[in-house]
């Protein structure tokens, strides 16, 4: 392929990824009471700044070293997160309003550090995310969250096993 065309291809993704976070945030205003449902509480098992839903709910925590042992006996969803993606902060945000279904825990993992994790779960892109089973083993995974309209999508997806 020529320079032109590449060129051409990267900048209609940046344009459409841009337009996708642009078109998210809008729908913050109209919303910006929601996060009152989703407050943020702490928890040592896991992260300083876990956001768990409503009592008897899922959760979004961050990722440490022992955040996988500590959150067995959920379904876990790996985000592989990126503090400059507007893609990543379009989901975050959305995860943080709606909340975590009841049995699913979020885990945040930074993109640009965890390098390690990234080969595990092969991972390529940031704003994927990757569901585990029981065992730890990928049982589906959506790179760059392909596919998913929403965080309930994904949630959907998880919950119906």
């Amino acid at each position: 392929m020529n320079k032109g065309v590449i060129t051409a291809i990267i900048v209609a993704i940046f344009v459409a990824v841009g337009a996708f976070a642009f078109l998210g945030n809008d729908s913050d205003d109209d919303n910006s009471n929601v996060s009152t449902n989703s407050p943020a509480s702490p928890s040592s098992e896991t992260s300083s700044n876990p956001v768990s839903s409503p009592s008897g709910a899922g959760s979004y925590v961050e990722y440490s070293d022992t955040v996988l042992a500590d959150t067995a006996g959920t379904e876990q969803v790996l985000f592989f997160h990126a503090e400059w993606c507007p893609t990543c902060k379009f989901y975050e945000s959305e995860i943080e309003k709606s909340g975590v279904p009841e049995g699913i825990t979020v885990i945040k993992i930074d993109y640009d550090d965890e390098d390690e994790l990234k080969e595990q779960y092969g991972v390529t892109v940031q704003s994927t995310f990757v569901w585990l089973d029981a065992n730890g083993e990928v049982m589906q995974s959506w790179p760059f969250a392909s596919g998913l309209k929403s965080p309930q999508d994904l949630f959907d997806v998880v919950q119906e096993g």
